[in-house]
């Protein structure tokens, strides 16, 4: 089963704007995916401080833990991604965290981020040049909501 890092921007539009391709996404955790987080837990404790108590995000955290749905990675980049991010305006320590369990398994991350590159302003210097780096230079896939059920959720062909 396919390892997949989810960033806290999908995870708050699925549970408390309950945006139908972010619910469809969230939702299909256990189904395709183990859901990654870190050993330190800074990714949970995220989710829990933005949408803990939301109570479709406690069933499906309840329904994650019944199913074993979680994979578990080192959350720390080592210092050279973590400097040329940081210098292309991915700065934030846990936008760093989900970008190394995803580069620590799978190498699929889902965020609407534009530090990541994706969003409104992701097409823009300097976030189209981190998403670069993040895709060339550590072979990482990030993808907004839209594009993870285009790409992950279709049937392979037979």
């Amino acid at each position: 089963m396919k390892k997949l890092a989810i960033d806290t921007n999908v995870i708050v539009k699925a549970f408390k704007d309950r945006q139908p391709e972010h619910c469809e996404l969230v939702y299909s955790v256990p189904r395709y995916f183990h859901l990654v987080l870190d050993y330190n837990q800074k990714i949970q404790k995220e989710y829990r401080n933005n949408v803990g108590l939301a109570q479709g995000f406690q069933k499906w955290w309840k329904h994650l833990q019944r199913k074993k749905a979680f994979a578990w990675a080192e959350g720390n980049l080592d210092n050279k991604h973590r400097c040329r991010l940081s210098s292309l305006g991915c700065h934030e320590d846990l936008d760093h965290t989900v970008l190394a369990v995803a580069y620590n398994t799978d190498k699929l991350l889902v965020s609407e981020d534009s530090d990541f590159g994706k969003g409104p302003k992701g097409s823009e210097p300097p976030h189209c040049d981190a998403l670069a780096y993040i895709r060339d230079k550590m072979g990482v896939c990030v993808l907004d909501a839209h594009e993870a059920v285009e790409l992950l959720l279709q049937p392979e062909p037979t």
